[in-house]
């Protein structure tokens, strides 16, 4: 991915966050906020330097950043302040290299345009409709629906509030571009939550409710309109999938993007960097197990494909 596109990336990402900022001002939850929606919370220039877009606020110790070229497999030492090692990805997809719609999906796999013209045949046999959420209601229902899919997140009480707060002004900005899959029944079958900084589009959240639709993919179905939608409407040039590590986004064409975990360099934070080593040791144990299995599959390549 080109400098020039992640720098357009970043300085819309900072622009919203300092908006965001002088809009709530004394909301203490917007920090955390601003963490969890924009990712991470500073890019690494050329020479590994952060540059924040908002303060780090987990601990200010550490903090993730994003890049555009990935890092080697070693903690690094970054101008005698920071210690960073690659941790996560991010996924990008540049839609100004497609003339339209039509031709993104031309360029996606022969198995993948296949799969996708099935599902499209099913939605629109079933009136499944594609709708915007706009409101508070449309909120709640995707709130409902996340927090079933994953109980675990920290998505409740005050924060919601402020969460919800966030989304409304986006929407009142002409920045959200949240949607969902709907039933006739009024069942919400994926939903997510998504928003634009300058000239790209962000999928901040991604869910679906787990039951009858789930061999028609509604996840990556959605994902998938969302990826036209974008085209169609010339809304953005950049579709940022998010970090984390699931097929849809190699699917559909998304380019990986690192992610940095940054350490300050302090005896104050010594258990960080521990943390830090002992994880680079793990990805290497890791991928050592990885590279080991797949020459155990590779002996046994000719002589399964013999026949």
């Amino acid at each position: 991915m080109s400098s020039p596109i992640i720098e357009q990336y970043c300085a819309g990402r900072r622009e919203l966050a300092d908006r965001l900022q002088a809009e709530f001002p004394n909301d203490p939850h917007l920090p955390e906020l601003l963490r969890r929606t924009l990712w991470s919370p500073a890019y690494c220039r050329a020479d590994g330097r952060p540059e924040f877009f908002f303060p780090p606020v987990k601990w200010r110790y550490r903090f993730e950043v994003i890049g555009s070229e990935p890092g080697p497999l070693q903690v690094e030492n970054i101008a005698g302040r920071y210690l960073r090692l690659q941790v996560n990805t991010n996924w990008c997809l540049d839609m100004s290299r497609f003339r339209d719609a039509d031709d993104y999906f031309g360029q996606l796999s022969k198995k993948t345009r296949k799969k996708l013209r099935w599902l499209q045949n099913s939605y629109e046999k079933n009136e499944v409709r594609f709708e915007p959420i706009r409101d508070r209601a449309g909120l709640e229902e995707f709130a409902a629906m996340y927090l079933a899919q994953w109980p675990g997140a920290d998505w409740c009480g005050a924060l919601k509030e402020s969460w919800f707060r966030v989304t409304l002004k986006l929407e009142e900005w002409g920045r959200n571009c949240s949607f969902l899959l709907r039933e006739p029944g009024g069942t919400c079958l994926a939903a997510s939550l998504g928003y634009l900084t300058d000239k790209a589009f962000n999928l901040h959240l991604l869910t679906h409710r787990p039951g009858a639709w789930d061999k028609y993919s509604p996840g990556f179905y959605l994902a998938y309109r969302l990826v036209r939608e974008m085209l169609e409407s010339h809304r953005a040039e950049l579709f940022l999938f998010g970090p984390g590590e699931f097929d849809y986004k190699r699917t559909l064409l998304g380019e990986p993007l690192p992610v940095f975990r940054y350490e300050t360099r302090t005896w104050l934070n010594l258990l960080g960097i521990l943390k830090l080593r002992n994880r680079l040791r793990k990805e290497r144990l890791r991928r050592q197990a990885a590279s080991a299995a797949a020459a155990g599959g590779d002996d046994d390549g000719p002589e399964s494909n013999a026949g």
